[in-house]
């Protein structure tokens, strides 16, 4: 057992939310759940080492549950890797060289968030820095603790525009420029219809 999956049986613990000592509940429609296990199943299809992680607390029967899984050895480009799954299911790739991983990441047309992991912080914000995400969390995945005032939102085709923060306010206004040229006011020499400020 690797030592994800040690931690993953330690805290995954799948099952109703309202349930005491459930730590992860459904995902948010059939639809959902349905499209994470064909990208599952499709891994395992093509030769990935497929594990469930963590613990079920009761019956998953009446819900859109699906249990965490751990995928080694998928591609590049199988689509467990390359698509925005929304689900719990982490593939795990091998890289040479952290130049390698940092391309191999950036490749996709998808860019969402991403995490960096390292005992090494300085390390891990360098990289952080380098990766084409919308947003990158490090040592952790997700926005717990964080400040509402942290926009979010994603780059290439992973969404437009950012949710919270002043960037998230602006998406609904529309800016108004109002202009009045100084040349065309009182006592000044006047400019050609078509002319343009130069330096």
């Amino acid at each position: 057992m690797t030592g994800l999956e040690a931690a993953a049986q330690r805290v995954l613990h799948v099952g109703d939310p309202l349930t005491p000592g459930v730590t992860m509940g459904p995902v948010v429609s059939a639809a959902s759940a349905d499209r994470i296990r064909e990208l599952v199943d499709g891994a395992r299809a093509a030769g990935a080492d497929v594990r469930e992680l963590g613990t079920v607390v009761g019956d998953l029967a009446r819900g859109h549950f699906v249990r965490p899984t751990l995928v080694l050895g998928a591609a590049d480009d199988d689509p467990i890797v390359v698509t925005e799954q929304f689900g719990p299911t982490l593939p795990v790739l091998g890289y040479g060289s952290l130049d390698e991983v940092v391309a191999r990441a950036n490749a996709g047309e998808l860019g969402l968030g991403a995490s960096v992991w390292s005992a090494d912080e300085d390390r891990a914000f360098e990289v952080a820095a380098r990766l084409e995400a919308g947003f990158t969390f490090v040592n952790t995945h997700n926005r717990t603790g964080m400040a509402l005032h942290a926009p979010f939102g994603g780059v290439k085709r992973s969404g437009w525009g950012r949710e919270y923060g002043d960037e998230g306010l602006l998406e609904y206004v529309q800016p108004c420029v109002i202009h009045a040229p100084g040349a065309f006011r009182a006592g000044a020499a006047g400019l050609a219809a078509s002319a343009y400020p130069t330096p």
